[in-house]
């Protein structure tokens, strides 16, 4: 973690496993990430000063990565392959590590991945690969994360949705001709040109 009005750099994991895609609590106490231990890819929990954790969150043989934490604070979001295809999950923080958790979208075949929460968690927009090239989708959801409709295509290939504050426009990755490029879209006008 780097403070950054104290130029302050902090480490906060020292296993020697891979560990990557951190998310914050909205809190800002706790860090979500993926590690690579024991042979397997996992959704693991930590304090993000390091006083505590870290607390595995998911505990299958399929790889899970890529989490996104809910405005709540009660839920994350994450990309699992324990269906055969990439599916995007939700983890309530409220249950145990076999319980509380539930496959969002039921979609079998499709390649779903990097999940990112609308500021008020009324929305979860993710990339969908199936054709070969990752395009964005959102998805409704109730005040409980759960989908309150089916799943609409925003009209733009992209990847690594991130909402902005007043949940008017998602940043994306846009790639073209082997060069990579953030774009922002309005969520009311996906049919218009993206803003760079």
């Amino acid at each position: 973690v780097y403070n950054i009005p104290n130029r302050e750099m902090r480490r906060v994991t020292n296993e020697l496993a891979y560990d990557a895609a951190p998310t914050w609590s909205p809190d800002g106490q706790w860090l979500a990430y993926e590690s690579y231990r024991e042979g397997n890819l996992d959704i693991y929990l930590i304090k993000a000063d390091g006083s505590e954790g870290p607390f595995r969150l998911t505990d299958n043989p399929a790889p899970d990565f890529a989490p996104a934490w809910s405005p709540g604070g009660r839920h994350i979001a994450f990309t699992s392959l324990r269906g055969g295809s990439r599916d995007i999950f939700m983890r309530s923080l409220d249950e145990g590590i076999n319980s509380g958790l539930v496959n969002r979208r039921q979609s079998l075949g499709l390649q779903e991945d990097e999940a990112s929460f609308a500021p008020a968690g009324r929305s979860l927009c993710y990339a969908e690969n199936s054709a070969g090239f990752p395009v964005m989708y959102a998805l409704p959801l109730n005040d409980r994360y759960e989908p309150a409709e089916a799943a609409y295509g925003l009209g733009q290939q992209g990847r690594s949705p991130a909402w902005s504050p007043d949940r008017k426009s998602v940043l994306f990755v846009y790639e073209q001709a082997g060069r990579n490029f953030l774009l922002s879209g309005s969520v009311e006008a996906w049919s218009v040109v993206p803003q760079m």
